[in-house]
């Protein structure tokens, strides 16, 4: 599995499209904070919330649809090129070829995430400044990072799933992009089908999808249930949509 690994890596960082995603989710970030300065117009940003914490939480969450896009073109480029059934026919195991992919995967959310973090926190310093921060502050923004990470690899785990089981990178961004934009009508037709249904009042059908911990972790002070449930409903997605895809891939021919 490890020669798999590097090979994936040798062919990631040899992909344009890689290093395009990666600029684009971190330029995006950067323009929108420049347009709250420019909206702000000398007003006091620290007394109005903003400060290059404020940058730094815009720059992880801009990035998650360059991740989403990258790995809906990687992984099914795999299949439209031949690749994976040349490794399927060398012995390779399926199981090794679909970690090794999420090993990518997750990759990409870390550095994607990361650099447009780090580069928005830079611009957000720059323009409002850090405040007073101290070392609990410090250790409270590392947890942040962690637990965001964590939720979007959970997410990441659904868009390879997916990848793998349409094959095309189509009709894979198309998915992808869906899960993601009509999480919120979803959830709110499940509520209010729950609530006609079975009469259960106040139920948060989003607790049980890793995307809403995405939200709920970027901030310094997370209540502890929140991050509890949060992990607990990540991991379990990582497990279910990465034995889902596994099956799916064991299960199918590869006629590419």
């Amino acid at each position: 599995m490890l020669n798999l690994i590097k090979a994936d890596f040798y062919k990631l960082f040899r992909m344009k499209s890689f290093y395009i995603c990666g600029l684009l989710g971190t330029a995006l970030s950067l323009l929108g904070i420049w347009a709250i300065n420019l909206q702000l117009n000398g007003l006091p940003a620290e007394l109005l919330g903003y400060s290059g914490i404020t940058a730094l939480i815009q720059g992880l969450y801009s990035a998650g649809i360059f991740y989403i896009i990258f790995i809906s073109l990687f992984i099914p480029n795999e299949f439209s090129f031949g690749t994976i059934k040349n490794m399927v026919s060398s012995g390779q195991s399926r199981i090794s070829i679909y970690l090794s992919k999420v090993v990518i995967g997750i990759f990409t959310v870390i550095s994607y995430s990361l650099l447009s973090g780090v580069a928005s926190w830079i611009l957000g310093s720059v323009f409002w400044g850090n405040g007073d921060i101290t070392r609990d502050d410090y250790l409270k923004i590392l947890r942040m990072i962690g637990l965001f990470i964590i939720a979007e690899v959970a997410m990441q785990c659904i868009f390879i799933m997916v990848s793998f089981v349409i094959r095309r990178s189509g009709g894979a961004v198309a998915v992808n992009l869906v899960i993601t934009m009509l999480n919120a009508i979803v959830f709110s037709s499940i509520n209010f089908l729950a609530y006609k249904w079975f009469k259960i009042e106040n139920f948060e059908s989003s607790k049980y999808w890793p995307s809403s911990y995405s939200g709920k972790f970027l901030s310094l002070n997370i209540p502890q249930e929140d991050i509890i449930t949060g992990l607990i409903v990540c991991m379990l997605a990582i497990v279910i949509f990465s034995f889902i895809g596994i099956f799916d891939f064991i299960r199918r021919d590869i006629k590419e």
